[in-house]
């Protein structure tokens, strides 16, 4: 009776991630939200291009840049990812995030974020691991 549910997770699994699809698109495509974070934080970046990838539970939308970068859209134009060798636009950043960054290890710029259920993860070009919750409280550091 395990195996048979084991079975029917695992197909259930293999279906859905069949149904995902993810192809080219243009900035009109993308969300209005989407839009004016792209134009306000990422002005000066060259767009490589953009990928919208359709699944069951909506779209997400990811725009790459010319320098390596990327940032990543939930179905709703929200940003939930962004990364960049260079470092990610400061102004991207929340406010409490950006001024314990700029306070506690300045000069060293966040190579990539990422915004959760949980709160937001935080990679320094240094290498360091930072975790915050929603209010941008620091909860943790790692090496």
């Amino acid at each position: 009776m395990r195996n048979l549910i084991y079975g029917l997770l695992l197909a259930l699994l293999l279906g859905v991630s069949a149904i995902a699809e993810s192809r080219p698109t243009t900035l009109n495509d993308l969300p209005k939200v989407a839009r004016d974070i792209v134009a306000r934080h990422y002005a000066e970046a060259t767009i490589s291009h953009i990928e919208v990838e359709r699944s069951m539970v909506g779209r997400e939308w990811i725009v790459y840049f010319s320098d390596g970068g990327y940032i990543e859209f939930d179905r709703n134009g929200i940003w939930s990812e962004a990364e960049s060798r260079r470092g990610v636009p400061a102004t991207l950043l929340p406010k409490p995030i950006r001024h314990t960054i700029d306070e506690r290890f300045e000069g060293v710029a966040v190579r990539q974020i990422e915004r959760n259920r949980r709160g937001y993860e935080v990679e320094l070009r240094n290498g360091l691991e930072l975790k915050f919750n929603h209010s941008g409280k620091l909860l943790e550091v790692e090496d």
